[in-house]
């Protein structure tokens, strides 16, 4: 992650992944404008069937930010011999997604 700040001050900056009842998952700290990392282990993946939603606060001095994301991954592999777009691994035929 890249927390960007307005003055390239390279303050401190503290990131914290909750979940819906408001029980942290994940932190991770570094600087503001050089990247760091930091995992949530084990996250429950979205889909349009189980929507997870994960809420991310993001603190740098005196600002707090928040937001929120769902985990999930895109790739594409072979489905009956037809390459085909997968969703956390498996198959979702996406309607109207050109539209």
């Amino acid at each position: 992650m890249t927390v960007h700040s307005s003055d390239k001050a390279q303050s401190a900056v503290q990131v914290t992944v909750t979940d819906s009842k408001n029980q942290t998952l994940a932190s991770g700290s570094g600087s503001a404008d050089q990247a760091f990392n930091f995992a949530v282990s084990n996250p429950s993946l979205w889909t349009p069937d189980t929507p997870n939603l994960y809420n991310i606060t993001v603190r740098m001095g005196s600002d707090v930010v928040t937001t929120y994301t769902g985990f999930r991954t895109f790739s594409k592999g072979q489905v009956q011999g037809v390459t085909r777009p997968l969703m956390n691994g498996e198959f979702f035929f996406a309607i109207g997604t050109l539209e």
